[in-house]
């Protein structure tokens, strides 16, 4: 039987290849990243209970409001975030005793918008500059 010497390998650095080292191993713990979560209180897809509080659109990225349908319950606010340049928020339809202006001001990244609804019923709006691009949106309210 022939005696194993620790670090003959081989290699001049006495390392093996084939077994990590402490430091290999220290060095793969501490280098791993994590898979970044965003916690929204916003879901891509219309939600399918009322939602009540405060809940967030986004505005962006891209040409898009997310969700782009949301259902509230009476007396919920909606916030929308700008998450890129160049957008506003323009009413097209909303319930006959309803007094939603929207915002028609263009804004960027950063900014916020806030309106709570009242009335119940369904109220329509767009992104005045992408519209063409499909950048739609709807508030059911019951």
């Amino acid at each position: 039987m022939i005696p194993l010497i620790g670090g003959c390998t081989g290699r001049p650095d006495g390392r093996n290849p084939d077994r990590p080292t402490t430091t290999d191993a220290t060095t793969a713990t501490a280098t791993r990243t994590p898979i970044p979560t965003r916690a929204t209180t916003a879901e891509p897809t219309a939600s399918p209970t009322p939602r009540e509080g405060t809940v967030a659109v986004d505005v962006g990225p891209g040409r898009s409001f997310s969700p782009a349908t949301v259902r509230i319950r009476a007396g919920t606010t909606v916030r929308w975030i700008w998450r890129t340049d160049g957008h506003n928020v323009i009413v097209e339809s909303q319930p006959g005793a309803a007094d939603w202006d929207g915002h028609r001001a263009l804004e960027d990244t950063g900014f916020e918008y806030a309106f709570r609804f009242t009335v119940p019923g369904s109220y329509r709006y767009y992104c005045d500059p992408h519209r063409r691009d499909g950048m739609t949106g709807v508030v059911d309210v019951e």
